[in-house]
C-alpha cells in the first residue's frame, strides 16, 4: 500500500499544480484583455479563444479533482436501497465502467491530438489545436489512477478519500 500512497502523492501534486497553473493563466489573460480593452482602447484578438481553450483544460482537471475527492455528482437512490454486498458489487462495476470510459476517452483524445497537431487556433497561429485534444489523455490518466486506487482500497467510487 505504500507504493499506492507514493504514486497518489505524485498524481495529487501533478493535478494540483496543473489546476493552479491553468487558473492563473486564465486569470492573467482575462486581466490583460480588460487592461487592453478599457485602458488602451485596443482589445486583444486572441484572448477569448485562448481563454476558452484553457477553460477546457480547467473543466477536465476539475472533473479529476472531484473524482479524487469523492465529490463528483452521483445518483445513489437505487444503490442505497441494495443490500451491502450488492451495493459493493455495483460500486465495483461502476468503477470498472468508469475506468473503461476513461481509457477510451484518453485513447481517442490522443489520436485526435496527434491528428490535429498540424492545425492551429484561428487567432493564434502558433498554438496547435491538438493541445486542446491533449487535455483528454492527460486528464484521463489521473482519472484511471484514482478509480483504480478506490478499487484497491475497497472504497466505493465517489466515496470521499481517507487521508493516506
Amino acid at each position: 500500500m505504500e507504493t499506492w500512497a507514493k504514486m497518489r502523492g505524485i498524481v495529487d501534486r501533478f493535478t494540483n499544480w496543473l489546476a493552479v497553473v491553468m487558473f492563473l493563466v486564465i486569470f492573467l489573460i482575462v486581466l490583460a484583455q480588460i487592461f487592453f480593452r478599457y485602458f488602451l482602447q485596443s482589445p486583444l484578438v486572441w484572448s477569448e479563444e485562448l481563454s476558452r481553450a484553457i477553460f477546457i483544460w480547467v473543466s477536465l482537471i476539475g472533473w479529476i479533482l472531484a473524482t479524487r475527492n469523492g465529490t463528483h455528482i452521483r445518483i445513489t437512490f437505487i444503490a442505497n436501497h441494495l443490500p451491502p454486498p450488492l451495493r459493493r458489487a455495483t460500486g465495483v462495476v461502476m468503477g470498472l465502467i468508469t475506468i473503461a470510459f476513461l481509457a477510451v476517452l484518453g485513447a481517442f483524445g490522443a489520436v485526435m491530438a496527434w491528428r490535429t497537431m498540424g492545425r492551429t487556433l484561428i487567432t493564434i497561429p502558433g498554438i496547435p489545436i491538438g493541445l486542446l485534444y491533449l487535455s483528454l489523455p492527460v486528464t484521463a490518466l489521473p482519472g484511471v489512477f484514482y478509480n483504480l486506487h478506490d478499487l484497491a482500497a475497497r472504497r466505493e467510487p465517489g466515496e470521499p478519500a481517507a487521508i493516506d
